[in-house]
């Protein structure tokens, strides 16, 4: 039993053992099944999944392909479009050239005009100034003529008058004076004169009769000579006193000492008189106090050498008002006084002695040493008339603007460009820093090329004044040298 038993647990232990192994074979098969399955599906999907890479690829590199393509055809029509841009700027800049060297031209032409009118203005000037002092110098040589012609008339009315009382007393009947010594004719003569009115003033006859002791230092003159003018019968004022030269207040100062003035002279045949004929000695200033030949105010010549600079300063400041050529001579001297307030003064004062402000200082830098050349055009800054005539640039006013322009180019040629220079890097309105761009160019002077330099290298100024500081430094580096100093 124990055997069977033992049989039966064996054959059940092989059937189990067998059944085991099948269902091992069967899990093995369908392990076997499902890793080729799923070796299948990965080679598949690794498959489908290289194909789509493939695909991919191929669509990126299509992609890539269009997108370079389109790339390429960007960047052509960039490049012609970048290129006519620059022609078109090309000619735009050729033609803003040459529109500026037309204008530059005609501004040229216009300042040459000006300068010949300027030329022709002063040369009427000086012509009506000599024909002025020949009409003085004949006045003063009809003048002494006339006292000349006066005083001889004088002479032989008083030897008619001697002779015939002298001829009275010979041929009286019944006097026992027949012969009348020229001592007693004498006598009775001065009785005479004594006894009747007296036809001529007491200065003049005292005039005469020192003209008469001077005969000697007269000039002789051609009583026919056309050009002697009759004196006036009207009264003369003191307005319009008629003005003599040195010679014939020299000719005068013998009628009485130390006298400055002749008065109370009748003129009996006109029956007119002329009151106190004033002799003007000349001051400082060397002219008379005529409208067209005013001297310089004694005043203002003592104020002028005081030592106190405010004063000179007001001095200087009431020359504009007095006018003419002395005023014109002592304001451009008060160029060499030490003080900075006068010479501020002084480039207002000449400032408002014309209309023409640009005319005064061109003549007062002509005729000026260098060194004065240079310290006008400092008082041109230091006076605050270079600011005001670089806000006048763009003005509305043709007239103040081109009075603006030249007053500048007369300080940049004095050797003052601190102002300018200012102007171009701080001014606001760009036009104004190209206008005075434009103004340093035409002055040529080679002095101001190292700060253009460094104003081209500077990236806060604007592209176009940028642009024209280039352009004046190649226009001026162009140029010869030149003294920066000259005015013409």
């Amino acid at each position: 039993a124990d055997a069977a038993r033992r049989r039966a647990e064996e054959a059940a232990l092989r059937l189990a053992d067998m059944r085991r192994r099948a269902e091992e074979e069967v899990r093995q098969r369908e392990e076997a099944e499902a890793a080729r399955l799923h070796s299948e599906e990965e080679a598949r999907r690794a498959q489908e999944e290289a194909e789509r890479a493939r695909v991919e690829r191929e669509e990126a590199a299509a992609r890539q392909r269009e997108e370079e393509e389109r790339h390429r055809a960007a960047e052509a029509r960039r490049i012609e479009e970048e290129a006519q841009r620059q022609r078109i700027e090309a000619e735009a800049e050729a033609q803003r050239q040459r529109d500026e060297a037309e204008a530059e031209h005609a501004r040229a032409e216009e300042e040459r005009a000006r300068a010949e009118e300027e030329s022709r203005r002063h040369a009427e000037e000086e012509r009506r100034r000599a024909e002025e002092e020949d009409r003085q110098r004949a006045e003063a040589e009809a003048a002494r003529i006339h006292f000349e012609r006066e005083a001889a008339e004088r002479r032989r009315t008083e030897e008619a008058k001697a002779a015939a009382y002298a001829n009275i007393e010979r041929i009286e009947p019944g006097s026992t004076e027949d012969a009348v010594t020229p001592a007693m004719q004498s006598e009775l003569f001065e009785s005479t004169l004594a006894a009747e009115p007296p036809s001529f003033g007491s200065s003049h006859e005292a005039s005469a009769e020192t003209v008469e002791r001077n005969a000697s230092d007269w000039v002789s003159v051609d009583f026919n000579k056309p050009e002697v003018l009759p004196v006036a019968p009207t009264p003369v004022s003191a307005a319009s006193t008629p003005v003599f030269d040195d010679a014939a207040i020299t000719e005068y100062e013998g009628a009485e000492a130390g006298a400055l003035s002749i008065t109370d002279i009748e003129e009996s045949s006109a029956d007119s008189e002329i009151k106190e004929i004033e002799l003007v000695p000349t001051g400082r200033g060397g002219a008379f106090a005529d409208d067209d030949f005013a001297s310089v105010p004694g005043g203002i010549m003592r104020r002028l050498s005081s030592e106190v600079a405010s004063e000179r300063a007001a001095a200087v400041t009431d020359l504009a008002r007095v006018g003419g050529d002395d005023a014109f001579r002592e304001i451009s001297a008060a160029f060499d006084d030490p003080a900075q307030l006068v010479r501020d003064a002084a480039a207002r004062a000449l400032f408002d002695l014309h209309d023409d402000h640009a005319s005064s200082f061109t003549r007062a830098l002509r005729e000026a040493p260098a060194d004065r050349r240079r310290r006008i055009g400092q008082a041109l800054a230091s006076s605050g008339l270079a600011t005001e005539a670089i806000s006048h640039l763009m003005g509305e006013s043709r007239e103040k603007t081109y009075d603006a322009f030249s007053l500048l180019f007369l300080m940049s040629k004095a050797g003052e460009v601190q102002p300018l220079m200012r102007s171009i890097e701080e001014h606001p309105n760009s036009e104004v820093r190209l206008a005075v761009v434009k103004l340093l160019a035409l002055s040529g002077q080679q002095d101001i090329l190292p700060a253009f330099r460094r104003l081209a290298v500077r990236g806060s100024l604007p592209t176009e004044v940028r642009s024209a500081v280039m352009e004046a430094i190649y226009q001026i580096s162009s140029q010869p040298s030149t003294d920066t100093t000259h005015v013409a």
